[in-house]
């Protein structure tokens, strides 16, 4: 996903990759594949990373929102519906369903609930970000800003974690930093 190389749609093979393993799955089990906790950070990964590189993309925004919903991360979601622009209803399979997501969305949004493995996630995304970076030359403060940040936001949503298990993820991602001089 860090890859200053990739172009257009590629991140988004990590999508058509979620929803082959889907169809895969015994009929009964294909929804709730979408919840399972290792599912949304690629979902979030892909549609990030493809965002970055194609930020007139809007209209992706829809298929974004989609996923949210699906995996139901109120949270994100309700993030999401703001982005949407001029909304594509037959997308989301019409008004009726398009309100509903919305709907569930508020009545939901402070009800996701992290992953128990999303700080582990989260430290290996911002390793590859700050390995990625410091692979272009780049060794600024200023190149890293948003790196340290998300990692004290990281580390601070998941305060209740204990103690050793932060540290570990903490350790993930600061150790390229630890000799490094600004």
């Amino acid at each position: 996903m860090e890859s200053t190389q990739w172009a257009g749609k590629v991140p988004l093979v990590l999508l058509d990759a979620r929803e082959a393993i889907r169809r895969y799955l015994d009929k009964s089990k294909q929804d709730d594949y979408w919840k399972r906790p290792e599912v949304r950070p690629d979902i979030q990964a892909a549609f990030d990373r493809f965002l970055e590189l194609n930020p007139d993309a809007t209209a992706w925004y829809h298929n974004y929102a989609w996923y949210a919903y699906r995996c139901q991360r109120w949270d994100e979601l309700n993030e999401l519906i703001p982005k949407l622009g001029r909304v594509n209803y037959g997308y989301f399979g019409g008004r009726n369903e398009h309100d509903k997501m919305v709907r569930l969305a508020q009545e939901h949004g402070g009800d996701t609930l992290p992953e128990i493995h999303s700080l582990a996630v989260e430290s290996k995304r911002l390793t590859a970000r700050i390995a990625s970076k410091m692979n272009q030359g780049k060794d600024t403060e200023e190149d890293f800003e948003p790196e340290l940040k998300r990692c004290d936001t990281v580390l601070a949503e998941y305060k209740d974690i204990p103690q050793r298990h932060r540290e570990l993820a903490g350790h993930a991602s600061g150790c390229l930093l630890r000799d490094h001089r600004f």
